[in-house]
C-alpha cells in the first residue's frame, strides 16, 4: 500500500500507523487518518511492515496476507473498537465496488453502493460528491452530466433504480463546488446559466453562474473558462472578456475554439476580422470534436452579411453545431435565449 503524505515528513515519529490482524490505520499524528478500516481478509500483522519514502513523501505499507488470494479491494468496513472508523476514500471505493460488482466476493448492490457513496460525500470526498451529483441528474440531461466513468471504467446499472432529481443533483454539485472542486464549479455554472443542462426547473442566474465559472477557470479548468465566456457573451459590452475566456480555455477545448472562430469571422470581441484565420479555428475545433462542424462558404457568407443572421429564429452558428453534447447543447440554449431577447 502506498499512501501519499500531503505535508512534509522529517521523521517516523510524525507517522501514526497501526496494523492489526483485521484492520489498519495509517496517517499523521494529530491528523485524521488517511486510511483506516477493516481489511478484506485477515493478515499476519507481526510480519507486516511500513517505511517512509522521503523522496516522494510516501508511506509504504506491506501487509503479509494470511491466505494468498486476490483481494477485490482493501477496506470493507469500519475498523473495530476502539477505532470504529473508516476513511472517506475507502467508503467511496466500497461504493464503487458495490455499484460495479466484484464477482462472487462482492456482488453488485445498488442500495449498498448508495449508502457508502453518501457516507463518503458526508466527509466531503470529491469523487463521491460528483458521483452522486451525476447519479441524481435526470436522464433527460446531456450525456456528459450522466456518465460517471473515468478512464473507461464501467459502472453497470446497479444505481439505475435511484430516484433522479435535479435539485438533489444541484445540491451535491453545490457542496462539491463549495469544497473548491473545479469540475463541480463548472457543472454548477452550467446548471445555473442553463437549468436544462441539469434538467432543472429553477430560474437561470447568470450572475451566480459567472461567479462559479470564474472560480473554476481560476483553478485552470477549461470547461469553467468556456462557461465563463458564455456568461460574458450574453452582453455585447463584455464581448472582449468572452473572447479572453474562450482563449483561456485553450487549444484543446473544441467548443471554445468554435466560439473564437465566430468572433474572428465577424471581427467581434476585439478580434481582427479575418475569414482565413476563422476557418483555421473552425477546422481545429472540428478535428477535436466532429460535432463542431466547419461552416460551408454559403453559411459563412450569410454570417458576414448579417452578424445577427437568424434562421427559424435561431442564430446561424446554432444550426452549424446543433448535434448534442454538453458544450453544444449549452450553445443551443444560450443562442435560443439570445434570439428571444
Amino acid at each position: 500500500i502506498s499512501v501519499h503524505i500531503p505535508i512534509g515528513l522529517v521523521s517516523k515519529e510524525e507517522v501514526d500507523v497501526k496494523i492489526t490482524p483485521t484492520w489498519i490505520k495509517a496517517g499523521l499524528k494529530n491528523k485524521p487518518p488517511i486510511i483506516v478500516g477493516k481489511l478484506f481478509q485477515g493478515i499476519e500483522a507481526e510480519d507486516s511492515i511500513w517505511q517512509i519514502e522521503r523522496a516522494t513523501k510516501t508511506l509504504t505499507i506491506h501487509l503479509e496476507k494470511g491466505a494468498s488470494v486476490p483481494w477485490p479491494l482493501l477496506i470493507v468496513g469500519p475498523a473495530a473498537a476502539p477505532v470504529n472508523a473508516m476513511d472517506a476514500q475507502s467508503f467511496f471505493f466500497l461504493g464503487e465496488a458495490f455499484e460495479q460488482g466484484r464477482g462472487n466476493a462482492l456482488p453488485a448492490d445498488g442500495a449498498q453502493a448508495l449508502i457508502h457513496y453518501v457516507k463518503s460525500a458526508e466527509m466531503k470526498f470529491m469523487p463521491a460528491l460528483m458521483r452522486l451529483a451525476r447519479a441524481y441528474t435526470p436522464e433527460s440531461a446531456p450525456a456528459a452530466f450522466l456518465n460517471p466513468g473515468q478512464g473507461g471504467v464501467s459502472y453497470g446499472t446497479s444505481l439505475s433504480a435511484i430516484e433522479r432529481n435535479a435539485n438533489t443533483a444541484k445540491h451535491y454539485y453545490t457542496i462539491a463546488a463549495e469544497a473548491d472542486g473545479a469540475e463541480a464549479q463548472a457543472a454548477l455554472a452550467w446548471g445555473l446559466l442553463h437549468p436544462a443542462m441539469l434538467a432543472g426547473t429553477w430560474e437561470a442566474d447568470v450572475t451566480v453562474a459567472s461567479e462559479w465559472a470564474q472560480k473554476s477557470s481560476m483553478q485552470g479548468c477549461t470547461e469553467g473558462s468556456y462557461v465563463l465566456g458564455l456568461c460574458y457573451e450574453r452582453d455585447a459590452a463584455t464581448a472582449k472578456m468572452a473572447v479572453a475566456s474562450f482563449t483561456l480555455a485553450g487549444n484543446s477545448h473544441a467548443a471554445a475554439l468554435h466560439s473564437l472562430a465566430w468572433h474572428q469571422l465577424r471581427g467581434t470581441g476585439g478580434m481582427e476580422k479575418d475569414r482565413r484565420k476563422a476557418n483555421i479555428l473552425f477546422q481545429r475545433a472540428n478535428q477535436l470534436d466532429a460535432r463542431m462542424a466547419t461552416p460551408t462558404d454559403a453559411e459563412l457568407n450569410l454570417a458576414l452579411r448579417d452578424s445577427g443572421a437568424r434562421l427559424l429564429g435561431i442564430p446561424l452558428d446554432l444550426l452549424v453545431v446543433a448535434v448534442g453534447g454538453v458544450a453544444v447543447l449549452g450553445a443551443i440554449l444560450y443562442l435560443r435565449s439570445k434570439a428571444k431577447s
